[in-house]
């Protein structure tokens, strides 16, 4: 079967591998033909060589492995050693293993699970991020009336009236974003960040100070929209 597999920074080269047998699949889990995948912002760290996710040891045998990074998958399923999912199957959810790019996938079929018909495989991936913030979110414990830590995510509105200028608020940003300070993630969308050196590259980078589904959650919550 196909796959791809990163070689080097941003660079994908594709290959083929031995299509999963029925040996390959534990109890509980399913083998999927991929049908979909989305790029989830912790997906672009591994891409980028960064790896600011991953823990050293991952990090450094990650890149070698054929079929990372994609975790955000849709697939049809052609094998099943889990109660729930049958053969045909259309499922949305995670790739266990993350190394979903590629013709077909095995995965724990507790973490996927069966969508409405009438969505596409394009739009129905989208299910897997919504997911994954609420899971988030529930697993917070109460916060009323406790103090929380400071906002990592801002937007360029909320600068407005800092400055003389806008054009001065504007210089200064770019002045955070060029010291590491501060690091663009969308039009108008700013993560703090800090410098750091990459586990995969041994060079400089700028990594931000929380992980993506903290930032995300924040900058969804500043533009109106409800995680």
């Amino acid at each position: 079967m196909w796959s791809y597999i990163l070689i080097a920074p941003a660079r994908f080269e594709r290959i083929e591998v031995p299509t999963p047998g029925v040996n390959s699949v534990p109890d509980g889990w399913v083998t999927l033909k991929l049908l979909a995948g989305g790029i989830c912002g912790s997906d672009l760290p591994y891409f980028r060589g960064q790896n600011q996710i991953l823990s050293p040891a991952a990090a450094t045998r990650g890149p070698r492995q054929a079929g990372k990074p994609l975790h955000e998958i849709v697939g049809e399923i052609v094998l099943s050693k889990h109660p729930d999912h049958a053969i045909g199957d259309r499922v949305v959810g995670w790739a266990s293993r993350g190394d979903a790019l590629a013709e077909y996938v095995v995965s724990s079929g507790d973490r996927l699970v069966k969508f409405d018909s009438a969505l596409s495989s394009e739009h129905a991936v989208m299910i897997q991020p919504l997911a994954c913030v609420l899971h988030a979110m529930n697993r917070l414990p109460p916060i009323e009336g406790k103090h929380v830590a400071d906002e990592a995510a801002f937007l360029r509105s909320e600068f407005d009236g800092c400055g003389e200028t806008r054009s001065g608020v504007d210089k200064a940003i770019r002045g955070m974003v060029q010291d590491g300070e501060l690091l663009r993630v969308g039009y108008g969308a700013y993560v703090r960040a800090r410098r750091m050196i990459s586990p995969v590259t041994k060079e400089p980078m700028i990594g931000t100070i929380v992980v993506p589904e903290v930032w995300a959650w924040q900058t969804l919550r500043k533009l109106g929209v409800d995680p």
